[in-house]
């Protein structure tokens, strides 16, 4: 297994990826740094109290508030300790205990009440045990169920008991699990369970091996999903990682190589979307390189609607369902020696290649962890809102932008200390008005700090000397200015805030208090 990491720190750690901007999406790079040192981070999942856990290669695993890490290690001293600091998978289960499967030590139950591990081995005397400690994949189905998948099949614990029913391949029988090197596991919206096998890497298992399986809960039994280079609609390889139902009922899957698949799950039959680099806007996956490991490491959803598909060597690819377009996020090797960057990449802050799994939460946040990270160890997690909703930048020809309405989905008007802009951003043109000494029309004062628009569409514009009434319409403005002989003037030039109530009325704040105004009789 080490050699799985090698073989992907040699192909990518040697090539330098710089960011490509986006307009739209923005990946965030979360920095930590912890006890040992992390090349890889792998599993990640949710807690019911909003804690994030991520598991890695060699680092223990992690829980992360949203602005630190708390980091939990194996220690030969402690029996309750993390059982290895090597865990490929993590699972919060609906109760708010931590599922965590290692590579070669069996699976660990964490109780973050207690702070303790509780350690589940393979005993060769004991046919109710785990069947191997090579932990990929955990499961919790809608029934409270807790499926494991290792390297010798898929096992279902009895968290009572603490007792293992198994489920392995066997041969010539065509209704047991096609493969006992199960790398994923997946529940659809029906309840059925999905077992994915078979790895691409080098000395894991033959080549030809693997393949997708569907499981019956009424008599235990597989149904097989296999390649077969006789049938256009069967699976493209047998190396399958990715599985996914979105809101719309397909059911994505995801292999090694060109093997981005939707599934009719009543004919066993898929429909293939193969990448064309002449046409990267079409829905496939990632840009496929030369890479014969590279496979596709997981499909989901966003609030959105839009399908997100990572891959080991070539980022990550997001499909909208309503423009039917791609857009690529990071980068692609096309063989090992050779770094291709997508013309039509448009990431913002992803840099990487090797995106392993991915969380998308309730509120929208998607996070991501990386396999091998081409820049810094210390950046192997990203998050990302596609949704995020940011400030546009209107740069203005003058100074001080102090005030502004947006009037249509075109007009908008700017106050700003040279003067009130109407800025119209289709045609982007842009009309100044400033005081005129010679119009008593103009406005009272160059400088504008509030505007207010009424019910019947009148501008109130607050200015360093005076209050305006402007009429669109006409484009004139009307002066109001404190009179010390009138008591019932304006109490003071100096306009800094102004409000509308519910009966309109305009409440203005000046440097020498607040003043009503009586609109009626001005």
């Amino acid at each position: 297994m080490n050699r799985r990491f090698r073989l992907i720190a040699c192909v990518i750690l040697c090539h330098f990826i710089s960011p490509v901007f986006s307009q739209h999406i923005h990946f965030s790079r979360i920095d930590f740094k912890p006890e040992k040192n992390v090349r890889s981070l792998l599993g990640i999942t949710q807690d019911r109290l909003g804690y994030i856990w991520i598991s890695s290669k060699s680092g223990g695993i992690f829980r992360y508030d949203g602005r630190e890490f708390v980091n939990f290690l194996h220690n030969d001293s402690l029996s309750n300790s993390l059982a290895d600091n090597w865990t490929e998978c993590i699972l919060a289960d609906s109760s708010g205990i931590i599922w965590l499967g290692t590579f070669g030590k069996g699976l660990d139950r964490f109780d973050p009440a207690t702070n303790s591990f509780t350690h589940f081995r393979h005993d060769p005397k004991n046919n109710s045990s785990i069947a191997n400690d090579t932990v990929m994949a955990i499961l919790e189905d809608h029934l409270g169920n807790l499926w494991i998948g290792n390297y010798s099949g898929v096992d279902i614990l009895d968290r009572k008991t603490g007792k293992f029913i198994n489920y392995s391949h066997r041969p010539n029988d065509s209704s047991s699990l096609s493969n006992n090197m199960v790398r994923a596991l997946y529940e659809d919206h029906q309840g059925t369970i999905w077992v994915a096998c078979g790895s691409p890497f080098p000395n894991e298992g033959d080549p030809n091996e693997g393949g997708l399986n569907r499981f019956n809960r009424t008599n235990g039994n597989f149904t097989r999903y296999l390649h077969d280079p006789a049938i256009p609609n069967s699976l493209a390889t047998n190396k399958v990682k990715a599985m996914f139902e979105d809101s719309k009922g397909n059911f994505w899957v995801g292999t090694s190589g060109d093997g981005l698949h939707i599934m009719d799950r009543e004919k066993g039959t898929f429909t293939h979307y193969y990448y064309d680099s002449t046409h990267p806007e079409k829905l496939s996956r990632p840009p496929v390189g030369g890479i014969p490991f590279d496979h596709i490491t997981f499909i989901n959803e966003d609030l959105g609607g839009g399908i997100w598909i990572g891959s080991l060597t070539s980022g990550i690819n997001r499909y909208d369902p309503a423009t039917k377009k791609n857009t690529h996020f990071g980068a692609a090797l096309k063989n090992s020696r050779a770094f291709i960057p997508n013309k039509n990449d448009t990431a913002s802050g992803f840099l990487d290649v090797s995106p392993w799994q991915a969380l998308f939460t309730k509120e929208g946040t998607i996070w991501i962890t990386i396999l091998i990270s081409i820049n810094n160890y210390e950046k192997l997690l990203y998050s990302v809102n596609p949704f995020e909703k940011s400030v546009p930048f209107y740069p203005v020809t003058k100074p001080g932008a102090n005030t502004f309405y947006y009037d249509t989905d075109s007009i908008l008007w700017i106050g700003t200390d040279g003067g009130l802009i109407r800025k119209n951003l289709k045609l982007n043109t842009e009309k100044l008005y400033v005081h005129d000494p010679k119009n008593a029309n103009s406005l009272s004062y160059t400088g504008v700090t509030v505007i207010r628009v009424d019910r019947n569409g009148n501008f109130w514009i607050g200015t360093y000397s005076g209050l305006n009434k402007f009429d669109p319409r006409t484009n004139t403005f009307t002066r109001y200015l404190n009179d010390p002989k009138l008591k019932s003037s304006l109490g003071n030039d100096s306009i800094w805030s102004m409000c509308l109530d519910h009966n309109d009325n305009l409440w203005v704040g000046t440097s020498r208090g607040i003043d009503k105004m009586d609109r009626q009789h001005g």
